[in-house]
């Protein structure tokens, strides 16, 4: 008697006093697995839960200045251990194909045309 009793308290004990971690709802929609995004977020131990994104600068291809340089249709970019950037424009653009900025954002130099 004693036994199931100590058993029955320890059992109690821990489901009503152990972690309270809501499991994640998913479900499949077309083939991609969607993960529903309640108003306070989920949070996992050991793991930062906010995250800020700070605008530091921006290279729009609409403002006269970068349209003038030629640096329209990109197909990619890349950035390298220094920090400067590199456009790479389609094979199909005419002049240079690859525009360096540095870190700041500024223009530094186009170079390598299509050949």
């Amino acid at each position: 008697m004693k036994k199931g009793v100590l058993i029955i308290l320890f059992l109690s004990v821990y489901f009503y006093c152990g972690p309270k971690q809501r499991l994640v709802e998913r479900y499949q929609q077309d083939g991609v697995e969607v993960v529903v995004n309640h108003m306070e977020p989920y949070a996992i131990k050991g793991a930062p839960t906010n995250l800020a994104i700070e605008e530091e600068f921006v290279i729009d291809t609409e403002q006269d200045n970068i349209a003038d340089l030629g640096l329209t249709d990109i197909w990619g970019f890349s950035v390298d251990s220094k920090d400067d950037i590199y456009f790479f424009l389609s094979p199909l653009a005419k002049g240079n194909v690859v525009y360096k900025f540095d870190r700041e954002g500024h223009f530094v130099r186009s170079f390598a045309q299509k050949g």
